[in-house]
């Protein structure tokens, strides 16, 4: 064993001793061909790109070195102390070292070289057997300073001698002190590689994501777990779940945390059965679940139907005594509230049993109570709340505004110790909703800050109530103050104008969006074709439709809805001939336009054959909605006993609007016999809807049938029940105006009816 020590100290001495004299005569080289005669204290050239002369001139020894094995890249720094006269300074400069097989490793640039006067690198490569080093340094002085031989040291994992060659540095009255710096231009690739694989689970961009796997798998790194994990969140983030599983099968023994990204992807992507299976695939391998799993697990439970696993993962939690970590138990509080009434109940017991509490677990327990719609529970709870932050009150007062609630609201918005945004916004947004606007926007103007939110529930709920005027001027004032639509901007606006009708604020939007050039997403064409699909432009539709580079199902269904609604029935079928053979798989709601069109069209045999390949050949089960439309099919094309035994043969309970299309039907064609029947079943459902007994009384007078008449109007008398007038809409200027009958609230209303008087006498 000493004899092993004694021959590596010889060894490391003749590396010292050979290269000191190396540095020497090849130091010494560049310094003469470099400043030529001004090393002898002659002038210089007066050049200063020939008189210039980087600051160091170095060479290192190995680190670890011995019979030519390199062990890998080291970390080096070093600190100089450079004299001359009674000026003293200190520099660190920093190192890059690569070995023959490429990798690099190294420090950053220091701030204090990028800051005094650095204007160049000089890079030096010594070779020794197989080993190759590039050692950077980032520090120079002006030429007219003599060169002189420094000695310095550098630490490492093997220590080394440093031996530097320059010059001492300027004095404080040197002209050359404001020399211009110059940032090095040498980029590590291995330091991009390495910043790429720290982002990597934020990245949404498959096409990057697939060339970072690439370089992992060239860089042998696809079993590393770290990468691994990185690589199935950004797959995941894709919804590429298949490339993510392929990179999770590449790992011989998972860990636990491994184990946890993939059970968070699959729940993000909606799979919770697949979720599940890894988990107890994780239970089957021997990898005990941490504190992080149930959580993950818990994200894929929602709706009354998870209520038991809910309950299972509870189970695990307090066997293995999870609910230490508070982040567990407000997990568990937060899914409980979603899984209905018997899961709110289940989250007050596990809420009033925990020893500790957080302002999260508050807050979790009153939301859970705000959504279940048990506000006076709720507000006890606030009261009780010790420590309340800003999203507690916020928490109770959207709790109150989307109750309509907006008297207990605002009397907890002037309590605010501290109001946000979100608190001004939520109130804003209650009173657009409740359809008091100038209470809206009272607190709109009275507004410290505002971001885009305010001003789209404001231009959103004025459309909605038909003010086209007033939302226009917002929309322009929104610009003025230098804010930029987003998409969620631009569908909240365009989805009120598609609901009211106003065509013209709608036009406005997209003319923004062409102007600027607006990279429109999917989401913002989509609400442009149903803007104008539901205002009648259905050749602007078509044309949005046609110029859409990536379009989705739901770009497809709003076409085929739009021309199904305007009586376009056989151009609808084809579009959905189309979708088919673009390879677009249809859902639910294709079907509900497909036979929306049918009907339409007065295409009941194809609206049938239709309905029966919704689950033979695209294995969708009929809802609600798709049995009325084939009622509401067979109902116009008069084949009414065949709807009413549709009717009764439904897997789920006929609902009012069923029963209605029908009796709509019986009216249509004077069908008094199964009227009387459906009437049945309507005064079952509701009684308080008037219009069931006013259509079957028009039935009846249609019939002759003036006793069944009299009959009807008598239930109506005896329920106190009033049919509501019918009313009519216009987009006309700047504003949606309305009409009802005999309505009188219009400023123009006696010019209206003089009108009316006198088309009528035109027309007799």
């Amino acid at each position: 064993m000493a004899a092993r020590e004694r021959e590596g100290e010889l060894e490391r001495r003749w590396v010292r001793r050979s290269w000191w004299w190396v540095g020497v005569v090849g130091g010494w080289g560049v310094v003469s061909r470099k400043w030529g005669r001004s090393v002898g204290g002659a002038e210089g050239s007066g050049n200063p790109q020939r008189d210039f002369l980087p600051s160091t001139i170095f060479l290192a020894s190995c680190c670890r070195a011995a019979r030519g094995t390199f062990f890998g890249p080291a970390r080096l720094r070093l600190r100089l102390r450079w004299t001359r006269g009674q000026v003293a300074a200190d520099w660190s400069v920093g190192f890059r070292i690569r070995n023959s097989m490429g990798e690099m490793d190294g420090t950053s640039i220091p701030a204090d070289l990028r800051d005094e006067g650095c204007r160049d690198a000089y890079q030096s490569y010594l070779i020794w057997d197989c080993l190759s080093f590039s050692i950077h340094c980032f520090r120079c002085f002006p030429p007219n300073q003599p060169p002189r031989l420094i000695a310095g040291s550098c630490g490492a994992e093997g220590s080394s001698d440093l031996l530097i060659f320059g010059r001492a540095p300027p004095t404080d009255t040197d002209p050359e002190m404001s020399v211009p710096v110059r940032t090095p231009r040498w980029v590590s690739p291995r330091r991009i590689f390495e910043q790429k694989l720290s982002d990597l689970h934020r990245c949404t961009n498959l096409s990057h994501i697939k060339q970072v796997h690439a370089q992992v798998l060239k860089a042998s790194l696809h079993r590393d777990i770290d990468v691994a994990a990185k690589l199935v969140a950004a797959f995941s983030l894709c919804r590429h779940m298949a490339l993510a599983v392929s990179v999770f099968d590449q790992i011989p023994e998972p860990t636990a945390h491994l184990y946890n990204v993939l059970i968070r992807a699959y729940a993000q992507n909606s799979r919770a059965s697949r979720a599940f299976a890894t988990f107890f695939q994780m239970q089957r391998n021997g990898v005990f679940a941490d504190n992080f799993t149930y959580p993950y697990l818990l994200r894929a439970c929602c709706g009354q139907a998870s209520l038991s696993l809910v309950q299972t993962i509870h189970a695990h939690v307090e066997k293995f005594g999870f609910c230490a970590d508070i982040f567990v138990p407000n997990s568990l509080i937060d899914t409980y509230c979603k899984c209905g009434s018997l899961g709110v109940r289940a989250a007050w017991k596990l809420f009033d049993a925990m020893a500790v509490r957080d302002t999260v677990s508050w807050n979790t327990m009153i939301n859970g109570l705000v959504k279940a719609g048990q506000l006076p529970e709720a507000r006890q709870l606030f009261d009780e709340m010790p420590d309340r932050d800003t999203i507690s009150w916020n928490i109770l007062l959207d709790g109150y505004a989307k109750a309509g609630e907006m008297n207990a609201a605002f009397e907890l918005f002037r309590e605010m110790p501290r109001r946000n945004v979100v608190s001004w916004s939520t109130m804003i947004s209650g009173y657009s909703e409740a359809g008091e606007m100038d209470m809206a926007r009272v607190l709109f103007d009275k507004m410290p800050a505002k971001n885009l939110v305010p001003w789209t529930i404001m231009i959103s709920g004025y459309a909605k109530k038909g003010m086209a005027k007033e939302a226009s001027q917002l929309y322009d004032q929104m610009g003025e103050s230098g804010l930029v639509a987003d998409d969620g901007t631009l569908i909240s606006i365009l989805a009120a104008s598609a609901e009211s009708g106003l065509l013209r604020l709608g036009m406005k939007v997209h003319a923004w969006v062409e102007r600027t050039k607006f990279k429109c997403s999917t989401l913002v064409t989509n609400a442009l074709i149903d803007m104008y699909a539901k205002c009648g432009r259905l050749d602007d539709a078509l044309s949005i439709f046609n110029l859409m580079n990536k379009k989705d199902t739901v770009s497809w269904n709003i076409m085929i809805q739009g021309l199904a609604m305007h009586g376009n029935g056989e151009k609808a079928l084809r579009l959905f001939s189309r979708m088919e053979e673009e390879g677009f798989e249809p859902d639910g709601v294709t079907f509900i336009g497909v036979l929306c069109a049918c009907t339409h069209a007065g295409l009941v045999d194809e609206g049938l054959d239709y309905f029966h390949a919704m689950e033979r050949d695209f294995r969708i089960v009929p809802q609600v909605e798709h049995y009325g439309c084939v009622i509401d099919l067979l109902g116009r094309g008069g084949r009414l006993k065949e709807a009413f035994a549709l009717v009764q043969r439904m897997p789920m309970e006929p609902n009012a609007i069923i029963w209605g299309t029908l009796l709509g039907a019986c009216h249509v064609h004077n069908n008094t016999d199964v009227a009387s029947k459906v009437v049945d079943h309507l005064i079952k459902l509701d009684t308080s809807d008037s219009g069931n007994f006013s259509l079957m009384s028009n039935i009846h007078a249609a019939m002759g049938d003036w006793e069944g008449v009299a009959n009807m109007r008598r239930q109506m008398k005896n329920t106190r029940l009033q049919k509501p007038s019918g009313e009519s809409s216009i987009e006309l200027g700047n504003g949606v105006h309305e009409f009802t009958v005999f309505d009188t609230s219009h400023p123009e209303s006696d010019g209206i009816y003089q009108m009316i008087t006198t088309l009528g006498l035109e027309l007799e």
